[in-house]
């Protein structure tokens, strides 16, 4: 069209002569602003929608020079514009329209050895889609760079087409140089990325999986050596799709500080666990040796008391006494047991947990069921006790806050590992959407320091019909591997029968099978 229109808009030699009418028509029928000038930049012909858009007829400009009509003009681009004239190029500029300063414009200038043809054409909606595409583009990258995680967004194939201050900081800390700081490489072609050789596999694997869209989110702990120094990361790929749009989010963060912070934790978690165990240990004595003497000798002077006294009145008063000394008796023992049970060094695990179920089930109504197997009496001590305390702290939060009718207790050694698991027929605790409990108590906090101080595997699982706590615990040397199968196929349906019979979903009896 550019050049039908300079062939029809060639400059007229006088400067006051009118195109006829066929070639006002044809000019008339383009939907470009036209102006033709000759060879010193005088005006010789414009169409309609020029005459519309300067709000004056072609008589009232004719042979006047283009840049008096158009005035507002800045001094490089009127430099690009006779240099363009004068090398008789092609050129193309979008400015704002001298006539309509709201307004931008862009212009082809197509020299001639007669004269120039001009075409312009309105470009405000254009260049406002433009200008906010570069601002939110802007804003993604200040976004981006005010984040701590390191982030790169990747096309289809795996380029790198933007990353944030955070991911560019990384690479030159590393001390390894990129062109661009890595903008078009291959991601997993940057080698300072790379995690450990045990993990290369996965993380490979994963990230080409996301990139190929076979999976929509991979995720993966790993270390990787950056100068000399191990580090711990943490890193997400997500895909986004859009229309036929592809593109994949790759965030890593650096959390060795965080997890060892945690470690820290975890360690104090166990110090306090073990600092209970002493404190309960210590009061269980007190009461067992000296608050139950001093009540037992209390027992014997009202019987003395009851042999020197005659009279019926004093007899029922000391029986009242009697009565109660006793039932003080019953209950220092029981909560002396609770904080304390000496039976667990004497009778092993497997009689201890029994004995506390029934007692629990006398206590409060609460129908229990125990299943055990495995030599649980052979486990050292200190892991004795860290099972019977999650069991009983288990059913201390179904008593208090579950309000079930049934518990079931499985308890099994195989494979290597202890594992335990209680499950209620309760209403459930709140859960995040991570499957994490929403604000765990002291108690729950504590059976996680309990499994963990072991080395163990702890969770929790919960619905409107019910919570399972699971642990997994290994045991320092093996046991019983030649039974691992069958033992191991024991606890799942231990914990199917348990789920079955409480109403528990089956979804949560797939978790927990797994982790059996």
């Amino acid at each position: 069209m550019n050049k039908a229109v300079q062939s029809v808009g060639k400059p007229m030699r006088s400067s006051g002569a009118v195109a006829n009418s066929n070639h006002r028509s044809v000019l008339d029928y383009v939907a470009d602003c036209y102006v033709g000038v000759d060879a010193d930049l005088r005006i010789t012909d414009m169409n309609a929608v020029t005459e519309r858009w300067i709000g004056n007829r072609l008589e009232a400009v004719v042979g006047l020079n283009a840049f008096d009509v158009f005035r507002k003009i800045t001094d490089n681009d009127r430099e690009a514009i006779l240099t363009s004239i004068e090398t008789k190029s092609h050129l193309k500029v979008e400015i704002t329209s001298t006539v309509h300063p709201d307004r931008w414009i862009e212009v082809d200038f197509w020299p001639s050895e007669s004269g120039t043809s001009i075409l312009f054409r309105d470009i405000t909606e254009r260049k406002a889609a433009e200008l906010a595409s570069e601002k939110a583009k802007n804003l993604l990258h200040m976004a981006l760079d005010s984040m701590s995680s390191e982030i790169a967004i990747l096309d289809q194939n795996g380029l790198v087409l933007v990353a944030n201050e955070a991911w560019l900081r990384f690479l030159r800390d590393a001390g390894t140089y990129y062109t661009d700081g890595g903008i078009g490489e291959l991601y997993l072609g940057i080698r300072t990325l790379h995690p450990v050789r045990t993990h290369m596999s996965g993380y490979s694997a994963g990230i080409k999986s996301v990139l190929a869209g076979e999976i929509r989110e991979f995720k993966l702990r790993f270390r990787t050596k950056v100068r000399q120094e191990h580090r711990n990361y943490r890193l997400r790929a997500s895909r986004i799709e859009w229309d036929g749009w592809r593109r994949v989010v790759v965030v890593r963060d650096d959390v060795t500080e965080l997890e060892t912070a945690l470690h820290d934790v975890d360690n104090m978690a166990v110090r306090m666990v073990n600092l209970q165990e002493t404190e309960r240990q210590r009061y269980a004595a007190e009461l067992h040796d000296s608050t139950v003497q001093h009540l037992t000798a209390a027992s014997l002077n009202l019987m003395v008391l009851r042999s020197r006294t005659a009279s019926q009145d004093n007899e029922d008063v000391v029986g009242l006494v009697e009565a109660s000394v006793a039932e003080a008796q019953r209950e220092i023992r029981s909560v002396s047991y609770l904080l304390y049970p000496r039976s667990l060094d004497e009778d092993g695990l497997n009689s201890t947990l029994h004995r506390f179920a029934d007692g629990f089930s006398a206590r409060t109504g609460i129908e229990t069921f125990v299943r055990m197997s495995g030599p649980l009496n052979d486990l050292p001590l200190p892991l004795q006790r860290a099972a019977l305390r999650i069991v009983q702290e288990a059913m201390t939060n179904t008593h208090r806050h579950a309000s079930a009718s049934t518990v079931r207790i499985r308890v099994a050694v195989g494979g290597g590992r202890l594992t335990v698991a209680v499950a209620d027929d309760g209403r459930g605790l709140p859960m995040k959407d991570d499957l994490s409990v929403i604000n765990p108590g002291v108690g729950i906090s504590g059976m996680k320091a309990r499994v963990h101080q072991f080395g163990g595997f702890f969770r929790i699982r919960s619905t409107g019909r019910g919570t399972i706590v699971f642990c997994r615990i290994p045991l320092p040397y093996p046991r019983d591997v030649g039974g691992a199968r069958k033992v191991a196929g024991s606890v799942r349906r231990g914990l199917g029968m348990a789920i079955t019979n409480i109403g528990l979903s089956p979804i949560l009896f797939r978790v927990f099978a797994d982790f059996a």
